[in-house]
Parts: structure tokens; sequence; C-alpha cells
């Protein structure tokens, strides 16, 4: 009879570890599900989901016409500021800005449509729920975003003054080259 409360101790402390190796698989599981989400916060599904609808209520172009996209929001709060602001940007990005789409994200749907002629850039009013996520997540941590087709190239601080966004623009396109 001795030898009973040995051997269920023995099965105890073997599911036990059996338990803890369980519990650590799923743990692991989690942390990479909980990364990959991380990782994947600032990207696009594919052509057909990453568009906008402009002042006009037509859709903005689905596939890439150009190499480049440059996402940013445009605060309705301070619309004249950050218009001229990425107007600036532009210009100072010169020839580089011929092959990049250049997209403002309204933060208040269609109430930035009374500025898109000063607007050297498409204002967006609206874009899948997913996109406008991530751009709302871009914008938290203040930041552009800029694709190569539909694939992120990188983040650029939003707050940069002109002729630092063409520098940070023009670093992201070297390194896809």
């Amino acid at each position: 009879m001795n030898m009973m409360p040995r051997l269920i101790a023995g099965l105890t402390i073997l599911l036990l570890l059996v338990a803890s190796v369980r519990l650590m698989a799923l743990v692991r599981g989690e942390l990479r599900r909980i990364e990959g989400a991380r990782n994947y916060a600032h990207s696009v599904f594919n052509n057909g989901d990453l568009y906008g609808v402009g002042p006009n209520g037509a859709l903005g172009s689905q596939a890439p016409t150009y190499r480049y996209r440059l996402l940013f929001v445009i605060h309705k709060s301070n619309l004249s500021r950050e218009v001229e602001h990425w107007n600036t940007t532009r210009k100072a990005v010169g020839p580089l800005a011929s092959d990049i789409e250049w997209w403002g994200v309204c933060d208040s749907g269609t109430a930035c449509d009374v500025i898109q002629q000063a607007a050297e850039f498409s204002i967006v009013g609206f874009m899948p729920a997913y996109q406008m996520r991530i751009m709302a997540n871009a914008d938290g941590d203040s930041r552009a975003l800029l694709y190569e087709g539909n694939s992120l190239r990188g983040k650029i601080g939003r707050d940069l003054d002109p002729p630092r966004v063409a520098e940070e623009i023009a670093r992201l396109r070297q390194l896809g080259q």
C-alpha cells in the first residue's frame, strides 16, 4: 500500500509537467500572433483594398498607377496649415514626387472637401475600415506611410519640416532600389 501514494504523486507531477508544456506552447503561439499583428498593423491586403472616396464621390485608384503612394492624415482642426505643409513638402521632394501618388486622408470624412482645390494632392474622406484603422494608428504615432505598390516601404514623421520629409522619402526610396 505504500506504493500507491508514490504512484499518485508521480502521476500528478507528470500531469503538471505535461500541462506546463502545453501552457507554454499556447502562450508562445499567442505571443507570435500578437507580434504578427503588430508587424501587420501598417500594411494593406491587396490592390482592391486600398482606395479612397474623393470630394466628388468618385473612388480613388484601386490599383497603384504610381510606383509609390504616400498616405497621411489631414486634420480638420488644422486644415489650411496642413494642406500648406503637404503642398510645400511635395515641392521640396521635387522631381522625385512625379512617381508618388499623394493622399491626404481627412480625419472628418467629407469635411476637408472645401480645401481640395488648394491641395496639390488628393484628399479622401473614406477608405475601407481596415485601412482607416491603419491610418488612425499611423496618425497616433505622428507618421505618414509610404507604400511601394501595396507594400509598406516605411513610416515618415508627419511633423517634420518639409525638407526633412523629402530626405526621408528619398532615403526610403533608395532602400527599395
